[in-house]
């Protein structure tokens, strides 16, 4: 169905000025420029769970170089700044963020719902008792880290391990359903209703299955109805999957000034 581009505009921002629940998904591209380790063959090796526990040393230092501490601004950069002023203006109610520096985080309003989905650079987790732990540049590696190593209170003795997912894992039952339920209304499984007026994909890799699996979700439960619940993409890849106001907000190299162009629209 053709969307006329100035009604969908207008009535994107009545519905986001009334309601205020758009749900922003926020992708690696958003700090393409920061503290993301590719994925190669023998970084996929260092970083697994049979390394933490057969070669500890490597992978704490790796861990240590390479996430952690990796290049980490913590002043931000201009998306995440452009981001915070979007998010500013009260139209947002969930962030879901697959970036582990943490810098959204910190800086974003108590009153929005934030949902990291990559995990967090500064934590680790115990894998039995689940208690998160923050990590310490003391971590030598010298044999596999335990919750006691660094809490002399715990007596669980559960293994330690990052909060930033080893390459290839999924993401757990909880958080995914912690995830659909920030945008839709599953209490009729069949016919499952839109809890948002608006999902905005920022710097996302619509390649990525979980991301693919969500829009795909999205559009199919606005049905006709795509003056109510819209679509907006700002990113770097994949344009043909966005229909919808690319033209005004749409696909760029410059997410901030993208972000800035949205910010100034919603202006009441």
């Amino acid at each position: 169905m053709a969307v006329d581009s100035s009604k969908a505009l207008e009535a994107m921002k009545q519905n986001l000025l009334k309601n205020k629940d758009a749900v922003v998904i926020i992708g690696n591209d958003l700090v393409r420029d920061a503290h993301l380790f590719h994925a190669t063959e023998n970084n996929e090796k260092t970083y697994s769970r049979k390394q933490m526990i057969k070669d500890p040393e490597n992978f704490w230092k790796f861990y240590l170089m390479n996430i952690a501490e990796n290049n980490h601004n913590q002043t931000g950069n201009e998306n995440q700044k452009a981001l915070l002023e979007l998010l500013n203006t009260g139209i947002v109610k969930t962030v879901i963020d697959m970036n582990y520096d943490g810098y959204i985080k910190d800086n974003i309003s108590d009153d929005i719902q934030y949902i990291q989905l990559k995990g967090d650079r500064r934590e680790l987790f115990c894998t039995k008792c689940g208690e998160i732990v923050s990590y310490t540049r003391e971590i030598s590696g010298e044999k596999v880290l335990t919750h006691s190593d660094l809490n002399e209170e715990c007596q669980c003795a559960g293994r330690l391990q990052p909060t930033v997912p080893f390459y290839g894992s999924k993401i757990s039952k909880q958080l995914w359903n912690q995830l659909v339920e920030s945008i839709f209304d599953v209490s009729n499984p069949e016919n499952p209703k839109l809890k948002t007026h608006a999902l905005i994909l920022i710097g996302i890799d619509l390649t990525e299955d979980i991301l693919s699996e969500l829009v795909e979700s999205y559009q199919a439960a606005r049905g006709n109805n795509n003056l109510q619940h819209l679509l907006i993409a700002i990113t770097y890849n994949s344009p043909q999957t966005i229909q919808l106001l690319n033209a005004e907000f749409g696909t760029t190299d410059e997410i901030d000034k993208s972000l800035q162009r949205l910010k100034e629209f919603l202006k009441e």
